[in-house]
Order: structure tokens, then sequence, then C-alpha cells
């Protein structure tokens, strides 16, 4: 199984973008088949080299688990009738946001220059089940703004004798982003153990392997 990379993209052409996730989300590759399609002519057992060449796709099953929505904001105003509130506008839809998921990579700069001919506001933000990431803004071709962090520093991870629960409890060794140093749950900086009692007991069997 592969390191899934979540990724959003977000941009003000709400509609564009819709669009574009409804033409693609049957599609084998979702988006990725869309913006970039699979050369017919490809012999089926070349597929996998053609799609994770970084001047392809760069990921070997293009975007999957895609989903679209709508960022919201703004005070509605109310609506009136003959002196009576009878509903409120609308709410302001500020942003399109495609999410989805890659394996072990984002989208490779050329799907990502692909995404730029469409949409003269980009936002991606991408992050891998092991932690790494980062943050791309563009406007039109130019990359105005980004951001990218390595994996977090974990020690080898500890089973607690007699759990029936098949988790390795792992030590994050520095604060890594907004997480703070302590004991995770198999390796995700989202999954922070809170349980003072296991936390001692966890606490206990590392000092103790020293």
């Amino acid at each position: 199984m592969p390191n899934h990379v979540s990724n959003t993209f977000r941009t003000q052409k709400v509609a564009t973008l819709k669009l574009l996730h409804d033409n693609s989300k049957d599609l084998e590759g979702s988006l990725a088949e869309l913006l970039m399609p699979i050369p017919a002519a490809l012999a089926r057992e070349d597929w996998y080299d053609w799609k994770t060449d970084s001047h392809n796709w760069g990921t070997k099953w293009g975007f999957y688990e895609q989903q679209f929505s709508k960022v919201t904001g703004g005070e509605t105003e109310p609506v009136h009738k003959d002196g009576k509130l009878v509903g409120h506008d609308l709410p302001i839809i500020l942003y399109g946001c495609l999410t989805f998921n890659t394996a072990w990579d984002k989208p490779s700069a050329n799907l990502i220059h692909c995404m730029q001919e469409k949409f003269h506001d980009l936002e991606h933000w991408f992050e891998c089940e092991s932690g790494w990431g980062g943050y791309r803004k563009y406007e039109g071709h130019e990359l105005v703004d980004y951001d990218d962090y390595e994996e977090p520093e974990w020690e080898d991870g500890i089973e607690l004798p007699g759990s029936s629960q098949m988790i390795l409890y792992t030590y994050l060794s520095s604060t890594h982003r907004d997480h703070p140093q302590g004991w995770y749950e198999n390796y995700c900086i989202y999954t922070p153990v809170t349980d003072r009692i296991k936390i001692n007991k966890l606490d206990t069997i590392k000092i103790i392997a020293r």
C-alpha cells in the first residue's frame, strides 16, 4: 500500500473548478486523466511507467477520492416582504475547493501547469501520511508564495504489554509545526496520546529500554 498524499486545490473560479470535477470524477485517475489523458496507443503493461513519470502524472493512480466543495463567508442580509422577514440572502461563495489523494507524491509540475492554464489564482496544499507536506500559491504562471516541511522526527515505536489493540506508540522527538513533542499513535501527528496513565507507562518503558 502506498503512503497517501492529501491534496487541496482552491480557487475563486468556482464554476470552472466544479465543471472540471463533474467531467472527471468518474474517470480512472479523475482530474489527472481529464487534464492529461493516458495515450490511447499505450500498451497496458506500460501504464505504470507512464503515470509515474514526472513529465506525466508523477503518481501511479492519478487523483482518487476526489471531492468538490464551496467555501462561503460573510454575513447574509435579511430579506423582508411587506414588512415581514421572509428569509435571508444566499451566503457569499468565496472559493471552490477540490480535495483528492495521490499515491506517494504530490501531482507533477506538468499537471500543476495544466491547472495554471485554467486558473489565474490557484492555491495548493498537500501533506503525506508520513508527515511531510507544503503549500503553493500561484498567480497565473508565477509562484508567489510557498511553504515546505519535512517528516517529523520519530523514535522507535513501542507496544504496550497486555493491550488488545494493535497500536504502535511512537515518540515525537521534537515539535513538528503545531504538534508538540510527546507520544502519538502509529507515527501519526494527528493522533496524540492524551491518557496520563498510558503516557506514564510509555515513559517508564522508554527509560528502561535505554
